[in-house]
């Protein structure tokens, strides 16, 4: 995959690309602490994004906060930190179909 802007790989189709990931799932039930002020942080953004895509916020904040909690296990960690929102923020850039930076 080429590293130019993420719109070039759009384009390019380089996102169809067929490549092994590699998922470490547990067999159990895991729980992910999210601290309120870390689900807060996301909320800006949730609110832009649902406004522009005339939807509804609350289901994309959740589906957000699930982001969040699954980059804290990507990590090991059994608790979202300031690393898991900035990773998460990113990504909220690539939904924001103005390509107007959301943050």
């Amino acid at each position: 995959m080429r590293h130019g802007r993420p719109a070039e790989s759009i384009l390019d189709l380089d996102y169809m690309k067929e490549q092994e990931i590699k998922l470490n799932i547990p067999k159990q039930d895991v729980e992910i602490k999210l601290p309120e002020k870390y689900a807060r942080f996301i909320l800006p953004s949730t609110t832009m994004i649902a406004k522009a895509q005339q939807t509804y916020g609350f289901r994309l904040q959740k589906q957000f906060q699930a982001l969040l909690q699954a980059s804290a296990l990507d990590h090991k960690r059994r608790s979202v930190n300031r690393s898991d929102v900035d990773r998460v923020l990113g990504l909220m850039n690539w939904v924001n179909f103005d390509e107007k930076p959301i943050a």
